[in-house]
């Protein structure tokens, strides 16, 4: 019986005085190969965990440019209005800024955009920005000609719609369907070399080229009159006497109107979209979706819904407007 006890005893588990800590007597000691091994894949673990909390907290900072680097910020740090400049603000910058970085700021007991100027700011540094309205648009819809019947964003705005979308566009940030520049991370990518504006540019010449080929080639089919020699009465030509390539071309040429004018009509609407959200101004359509406004402005009144938001992005009272830039503002020189 003390052989059998004694048996026992060496095939369980012994105890020591540490009572989280059981040691087997029996199991060998582990290869130290194995814990190196181990220890290098608990390490990799980590790191590859840190970084990846690391993209998550970067990409969290902003969806519009380059500021995942910047520091988090007072949402609501007060700012003061320059005299004589109501759409200016003097500010004190809550923390280290890149350039463009936008954040809410209140003045004169409203909610504003205020943007960080070329260059960036360092925290305690003191700048002047424009700002722009937050909760409401800066005018109304119908306010086209506040500055004036030849004011240089207005008349672009008339004469050529889509130039003046692109210029918006590019002033926002977007890229060419009117939305923000795709990201990876939560961070914004660097955007194209060549800017909306210049898109823009390249389509209306294109429809503009195209257009007119196709009127010239099938007009001489479309206004041909031919005289009956019986009865001397002058007939206009039939579509059943038209070649069949010229209906073909000329279904072509009402397609490619179509498409650019929705094409038109759908960045449109996806702008006044994003620039009633970025800004948090409501729908006047309460009840009846929040994208009905944004399409019946993009519809029926695209120039002036055009109109209103490059003014409202932009103080025209300070800012000096120029029909052939990309943001459609006069752009300063640059310092050599």
């Amino acid at each position: 019986c003390e052989r059998r006890d004694r048996s026992m005893i060496d095939h369980h588990h012994l105890t020591v005085s540490h009572p989280s800590l059981v040691v087997s007597e029996s199991a060998p000691p582990e290869n130290p190969r194995r814990q190196s091994y181990r220890s290098i894949h608990h390490n990799r673990i980590a790191k590859a965990s840190t970084n990846k909390r690391d993209k998550i907290i970067m990409g969290l900072s902003s969806n519009y440019g380059a500021v995942a680097t910047a520091e988090p910020v007072d949402e609501s740090p007060v700012a003061t209005v320059v005299e004589g400049s109501p759409a200016v603000v003097r500010v004190i910058a809550p923390s280290n800024l890149p350039e463009g970085y936008e954040y809410l700021v209140h003045a004169v007991g409203h909610r504003m955009v205020a943007t960080v100027p070329k260059g960036g700011v360092r925290k305690g540094q003191e700048f002047q920005a424009t700002v722009i309205p937050v909760g409401g648009w800066r005018d109304g819809l119908f306010d086209c000609f506040s500055f004036g019947l030849c004011h240089p964003q207005c008349c672009l705005t008339f004469w050529c719609t889509p130039l003046a979308l692109g210029q918006l566009m590019t002033r926002m940030n977007l890229n060419f369907i009117g939305s923000p520049h795709s990201t990876t991370n939560g961070n914004s990518t660097t955007p194209s070399t060549i800017s909306p504006f210049t898109l823009m540019l390249i389509l209306v010449i294109v429809y503009v080229v195209v257009d007119c080929i196709v009127a010239l080639m099938i007009e001489p089919y479309l206004n041909a009159e031919e005289e009956d020699e019986e009865t001397g009465q002058i007939y206009t030509a039939d579509e059943l006497y038209m070649p069949p390539w010229v209906l073909r071309l000329r279904a072509f040429g009402q397609a490619w109107e179509f498409f650019y004018g929705f094409f038109v009509f759908v960045v449109l609407f996806r702008v006044r979209n994003h620039v009633r959200k970025r800004y948090s101004i409501p729908s006047s359509t309460y009840g009846c979706g929040d994208g009905l406004e944004d399409c019946c402005c993009a519809m029926l009144c695209g120039p002036c819904s055009v109109c209103q938001m490059m003014r409202h992005t932009s103080d025209y009272r300070h800012d000096e407007a120029a029909c052939c830039t990309p943001t459609g503002l006069r752009m300063p020189p640059e310092t050599v």
